[in-house]
């Protein structure tokens, strides 16, 4: 499925032609290639729609932007990960073909600009422990400050989490890492999550 053809000046408008436009409110490609060789210059308001990845497109200010809120999600739970003493433990979401990879160390690297929400926890159940989880970003090439979630006591069990959404460029990374300070090693309950929330540009950090 490709463009559906312009009607030339003076000629009938065929059968199979008003069919096509019955069934299709959008313009509907196998991918973004297609759609960007095929429809060079789509008014701003138009729809598309690309097979590969399931999405709605619409035009806005001559680029094209994805219409849904939450577009991926990717989590990663383990229920008794002995972390070592002393030592860092990355542990990332598994990677989604063309929104995010994934490394052994827990960094995932954005493969697309958008807004992207990560979060990691951590919880000591039946004891406390001390340990904290961290988020380190990159953003342009530039190590930003890295967000760090303490354990807390509670109820003779420790938690720790921390959270950050930021928009993103291609090649931008994250690293989910928790951290024993521990003399013996800690079992622990870890979690990790990470959410592709669309396409909408500008800086949208919390």
């Amino acid at each position: 499925m490709g463009l559906t053809p312009n009607v030339v000046d003076g000629n009938p408008i065929q059968a199979a032609w008003g069919n096509e436009i019955r069934d299709r409110t959008s313009q509907v490609f196998a991918n973004a290639a297609e759609r960007d060789a095929q429809w060079t210059a789509p008014p701003d308001g138009a729809f598309a729609v690309t097979l590969d990845d399931g999405l709605t497109h619409q035009r806005v200010l001559g680029e094209w932007y994805p219409t849904a809120g939450l577009i991926r999600q990717s989590t990663v739970r383990r229920a008794s990960q002995a972390v070592a003493a002393g030592t860092a433990l990355g542990m990332a979401p598994p990677g989604i073909a063309g929104f995010w990879s994934t490394v052994a160390d827990g960094t995932v690297t954005f493969l697309r600009p958008g807004v992207y929400a990560t979060g990691i926890s951590a919880n000591r159940s039946g004891a406390t422990a001390t340990f904290f989880t961290r988020l380190t970003w990159t953003l342009a090439g530039n190590v930003q400050p890295s967000l760090r979630g303490i354990a807390a006591a509670l109820l003779g069990s420790s938690y720790a989490y921390c959270t950050w959404t930021s928009y993103a460029l291609a090649n931008d990374r994250c690293q989910f890492v928790v951290q024993n300070q521990e003399a013996a090693a800690v079992p622990l309950v870890i979690s990790a999550s990470l959410v592709y929330m669309g396409a909408t540009p500008g800086p949208v950090d919390t």
